[in-house]
């Protein structure tokens, strides 16, 4: 079955992925994460303040069922330039699942089969 346009087996073998989390673990609070025009698997958490920005070609997505490809808590993360993409999924779970406040989102694309951005109540984020 076609995972963001690859075979299963490729996405999970490419030699251009990267696992995005190592990269959130990486960084410091504050950071800005430059990702490359790739193929970047979750999920992954981000729970302290980032910027993470993606150039054309840059991808996010999950192969793991019942989780967003990428989770935000606590506050001040922005994420800009990026295709998030959860295309394996058979119940209502969100390509981005969002708590906390003071985030930001600017120009991502969002191909779902379940939910695209699901914000916890209280949640304060600008789109």
């Amino acid at each position: 079955m076609p995972v963001f346009g690859f075979s299963s087996t490729a996405f999970a073998e490419e030699e251009s992925t990267e696992k995005l989390q190592q990269l959130i673990d990486k960084a410091a609070p504050n950071e800005t994460i430059r990702l490359k025009g790739m193929i970047y698997l979750g999920p992954a958490k981000v729970d302290k303040p980032l910027t993470i920005i993606g150039t054309e070609g840059t991808y996010i997505g999950s192969l793991e069922k019942e989780k967003p490809a990428i989770e935000i808590t606590g506050q001040g993360v922005t994420l800009e330039n990026l295709t998030i993409m959860l295309t394996r999924q058979t119940d209502d779970t969100p390509a981005i699942k969002v708590s906390g406040t003071k985030h930001h989102f600017k120009n991502l694309e969002i191909n779902s089969t379940g939910r695209g951005i699901l914000a916890e109540k209280n949640v304060i984020f600008h789109i």
